[in-house]
């Protein structure tokens, strides 16, 4: 499945995931500099 998941440009988590919110936040947090991971992530903790 990481073999599929590189070609696609998806993380493999994707493929296992049922609802298709989540999916999509996935795709879109994965194609996200890491900069901007990190400070998504904490401003989620954060509760923003």
């Amino acid at each position: 499945m990481e073999r599929i998941a590189a070609v696609l440009g998806v993380p493999a988590s994707y493929f296992y995931e049922a609802d298709d919110m989540t999916a999509d936040l996935l795709v879109a947090f994965h194609a996200l500099p890491k900069v901007a991971k990190v400070r998504l992530l904490e401003s989620v903790k954060k509760g923003a």
